[in-house]
């Protein structure tokens, strides 16, 4: 009987990574921080930052949540989120109270 339950209680994470893998992708499947205005990169770096935008792997933040073991004591900020995409998979896939993202290009948080 502990089998099972092992068994249903992995299935269900399965699918609700899945899940939450399908959402993220539909939800930024038209959305990318690589390209801001020429006025907006000069702004920022005027500013003393950087405008390098990367993005980190849905399957890399998975690995990181991982190791953090956030509760749901925990605030997660992300800065310079980009589009906020990291954000939105610590939000589904983590206990985290609370999940922030701090951007300066306002093209990628708009």
């Amino acid at each position: 009987m502990q089998i099972k339950n092992i068994v249903v209680t992995i299935m269900t994470a399965v699918f609700m990574c899945n899940t939450n893998t399908n959402l993220l992708n539909d939800l930024y499947s038209n959305l990318s921080g690589f390209n801001i205005p020429s006025e907006e990169h000069q702004k920022i770096q005027n500013a003393g930052g950087a405008s390098t935008y990367g993005e980190i792997t849905y399957e890399s933040v998975d690995k990181l949540l991982k190791k953090l073991t956030l509760t749901q004591k925990d605030v997660f900020y992300d800065l310079g989120c980009g589009i906020g995409k990291m954000v939105v998979q610590i939000y589904l896939n983590s206990p985290a109270k609370k999940c922030v993202g701090i951007e300066l290009s306002k093209t990628r948080y708009d």
